[in-house]
């Protein structure tokens, strides 16, 4: 059977609890296993090698010892030699994900796909790439019959579908992260940020301060439901130490006359817009929701100081690699 390092530990933790007897029980209940993974180190002595084995499921290598002497196969072990190092950040970023898909199922949430491509500005923002076969910017005859963009969200169009927690969410993250990767928190501890797990537990158990929008200037995008003063909106941010926005939200506006004014006022193209401002004239109930940026929470849970290193296979201006 073969298993992951980081299983084996575990196991070994979990035995070295037990009295003498019944742990030599439990031993000898054990299959046999088989490990793969990558040489990290060679020792070499008279007698025995001892080779430091990982595969990327734990920080901490497994260590193989082989008998010169009872090791009848000497010619495999002259071609033994160091194969390569593993990234620990994938794993993190794969606990998160995984945190993140947990929580909203445990809360009754569905899982659904958004397009890709879309021909909606959803922030209002108009710094969309274009998807297009066309070089003369004839889009009327492109694939579409009209000009493609790359989506920046899928949140209008999970609106649609979503007729939807955020502290919560976080702090579920985080306490999943700390239970099933403490090796890679440590590692983490050890070569980028001190104290990060003890950090990462504040904020767990932290009741999080408030700030209304009084005491903010700043209005967001048009889709957000105005508050009855007229000026401001219900929408809300959750702001972290060292990263800024971590989670936006707001309730939707729910108005259809409201919320075509709003999209007219900031130069939206009305036509591409309507099918989700007509949601509003059909029994459209309310609604609201909220965009977690999963970069910036790897970037929180792992002390890492460049967004960048979150990201497997990151793109930027001027980078465009893999």
């Amino acid at each position: 059977m073969l298993v992951n390092i980081k299983d084996i530990y575990q196991k070994a933790q979990e035995l070295s609890q037990l009295e003498e007897k019944q742990r030599l029980e439990e031993i000898n209940k054990l299959e046999k296993i088989k490990v793969g993974g990558w040489v990290k180190s060679i020792r070499e002595s008279k007698e025995k090698i001892f080779i430091a084995l990982n595969d990327g499921s734990t920080t901490s290598p497994f260590q193989i010892i082989i008998s010169r002497k009872n090791f009848s196969q000497t010619d495999l072990l002259e071609q033994i030699n160091f194969a390569s190092s593993l990234l620990v950040s994938g794993k993190l970023r794969s606990q998160i994900s995984w945190a993140i898909h947990q929580f909203f199922q445990q809360e009754g949430f569905y899982y659904i796909h958004t397009p890709l491509i879309t021909a909606n500005d959803t922030e209002g923002a108009g710094e969309l790439f274009t998807a297009t076969t066309r070089y003369d910017k004839q889009y009327e005859k492109d694939f579409f019959r009209k000009k493609a963009k790359l989506t920046v969200s899928g949140q209008l169009q999970a609106e649609a579908l979503a007729q939807g927690l955020a502290e919560n969410l976080l702090k579920h993250v985080i306490e999943e992260v700390i239970k099933n990767n403490l090796s890679e928190l440590n590692y983490l501890e050890k070569y980028h940020q001190k104290e990060l797990t003890n950090e990462l537990k504040k904020i767990s158990n932290l009741n999080f301060p408030r700030l209304t929008y009084a005491e903010c200037l700043e209005i967001l995008a048009f889709y957000m439901k105005n508050n009855p003063d007229g000026r401001t909106v219900a929408c809300f941010d959750l702001l972290f130490p060292q990263v800024g926005e971590m989670i936006g939200g707001s309730m939707r506006e729910d108005n259809y006359q409201v919320l075509r004014e709003k999209a007219r006022k900031i130069g939206l193209d009305l036509e591409n817009m309507n099918w989700y401002l007509s949601l509003r004239k059909y029994g459209y109930a309310p609604s609201g929701g909220f965009g977690l940026g999963l970069e910036r929470l790897i970037m929180f849970i792992s002390g890492t100081e460049n967004i960048r290193d979150t990201i497997a296979f990151p793109r930027f201006p001027g980078k465009l690699e893999f």
